[in-house]
């Protein structure tokens, strides 16, 4: 489970892991590559989504529909939960439980709700995972057991808001554990201004521009990192270069700090309605300063009431 506020590049991470294994299985102790199998968590989820239940099928009729992580097991991919906190997964992981800790043979389901059908999760003990490849429920009305077994080389990996973990929901003690939990933290101030310094060296910002954008913006980050309520990852406070960058291409003559307004509200609006007023006012203290936002605040903090 991969930690951390959000644009630190988590999900970016797992995808570029996901790669470098693709090139080279071995250097990672795994036998082969595996394709990621991704789903974005949602509040609305059961166990149903994330492993399976009941679900009314083409002769409307109940039958076991497999979630997220049977569909990857059937695919041979590593499940990849994107905002893994979005969804109460302490609720509705049920059997996981066990069969992360290493269970064989555990029950998610049954086939049908009055059939002995049993829908069972396992490991495989080889690399590969096992399991029907062709998902059709009216296939299996004679057999008492259908397995999904995972392979050794399986993986559930995940991402987990830290900016929001007091706002949705957390992970408990007990599944907690059942992850390898490695913090994703916002790079220091003095790295994210070399990561300006590498967008704003496009030849096509003036150099008069390419200095007060690029003092505005880690003016603007080392802002949010004074505050614990406020840190994010750097790509939101890119996006703020090419917010500019795309606005100047159509007006050259705008007014660089009201451009620059427009963009910190449009992409930290959200954020900034659900903090707290005094963090806010915190946050708006250090940006009045005439090299970030100066008297632009005011009319940015007017608006955030429209973010709901």
């Amino acid at each position: 489970m991969l930690v951390g506020p959000p644009g630190t590049g988590k999900s970016t991470l797992v995808r570029k892991i996901a790669d470098d294994i693709a090139e080279n299985p071995q250097a990672y102790n795994l036998e082969a590559p595996h394709d990621l199998f991704t789903v974005t968590a949602d509040e609305s989820w059961t166990t149903r989504e994330l492993v399976g239940g009941d679900s009314i099928d083409r002769n409307n009729e109940l039958k076991f529909a497999p979630g997220h992580v049977l569909q990857a097991i059937m695919q041979d991919k590593w499940l990849f939960l994107e905002e893994a906190n979005r969804a109460d997964l302490d609720r509705i992981f049920g059997g996981l439980l066990s069969w992360l800790s290493g269970q064989r043979n555990v029950v998610v389901g049954r086939l049908n709700p009055t059939g002995n059908t049993e829908i069972v999760l396992d490991w495989s003990g080889k690399p590969e995972s096992v399991a029907p490849e062709d998902w059709d429920p009216d296939s299996y009305d004679g057999e008492d057991q259908i397995t999904f077994a995972a392979g050794d080389d399986w993986r559930l990996i995940g991402t987990y808001n830290s900016l929001d973990a007091h706002r949705v929901f957390k992970l408990g003690l007990a599944l907690g554990r059942r992850f390898a939990q490695v913090p994703i933290p916002a790079p220091t101030v003095d790295r994210f201004s070399s990561l300006v310094e590498k967008v704003l060296s496009d030849p096509e910002w003036s150099d008069a521009d390419r200095a007060s954008l690029g003092k505005a913006l880690v003016g603007i980050y080392q802002a949010h990192m004074s505050s614990s309520a406020a840190v994010l990852g750097p790509a939101l406070f890119l996006e703020l270069a090419k917010y500019v960058k795309i606005a100047l291409s159509v007006n050259p003559l705008a007014n660089r700090t009201e451009l620059l307004a427009e963009g910190y509200l449009a992409t930290f609006g959200t954020w900034l309605s659900r903090m707290d007023v005094d963090d806010r006012t915190f946050i708006g203290q250090e940006l009045t300063d005439e090299a970030l936002l100066g008297g632009q605040w005011e009319w940015v903090d007017r608006q955030v009431s429209n973010f709901g």
